[in-house]
């Protein structure tokens, strides 16, 4: 009998690229969203914090980003192992950073009864300009700022996916 791979797929993009907006806007079929920010946002509700940057920089104080990262690839391992297809949504900006949740997520996969994973890369590619206009958006109406020496930073680090990778698919979204 052959099992239906559970599809994974990985965002890559400098923070306001659109990844979030992508996945809001798409059809998904309900697949879970895996990130760190659904729980920097629960526990900026927690704490009574208004706004996403509030939340973050108290997380960062509290040394609770640890946790969220665990909880986070707790929710990926629990996906392959349901046999859920999910998305993960984070920069993944490099090479490296890419190859390592990869790796992870298919030794989770051959881990769990060899369960078999497809993982799919859609990669934004936007203007600084575009960026920065939608992160001046995102603020005014969610109080989630990016400053920009960060934007600048992830567009220099910034390195365009590959099959070589471990991809099995990737799929460019261009914003002008």
């Amino acid at each position: 009998m052959t099992q239906i791979p559970v599809e994974i797929t990985v965002m890559v993009g400098v923070s306001g690229s659109g990844k979030s907006t992508y996945i809001e806007k798409g059809n998904w079929e309900h697949q879970p969203v895996c990130s760190t920010d659904q729980y920097i946002e629960q526990h900026g509700q927690d704490y009574g914090f208004d706004n996403y940057t509030d939340a973050f920089e108290h997380v960062q104080l509290t040394d609770m980003f640890s946790t969220y990262n665990s909880l986070f690839f707790y929710d990926m391992h629990k996906n392959i192992f349901n046999g859920i297809n999910f998305i993960v949504d984070r920069t993944n900006l490099t090479v490296f950073s890419r190859k390592k949740l990869i790796s992870y997520l298919k030794t989770r996969a051959l881990g769990e009864e060899k369960i078999p994973v497809k993982i799919k890369c859609v990669v934004f590619n936007s203007t600084f300009e575009q960026v920065m206009k939608n992160l001046s958006h995102r603020n005014e109406q969610t109080g989630k700022s990016i400053p920009q020496h960060i934007v600048e930073q992830q567009f220099t680090s910034f390195e365009m996916p590959t099959l070589e990778e471990g991809f099995d698919e990737i799929i460019e979204v261009n914003h002008e």
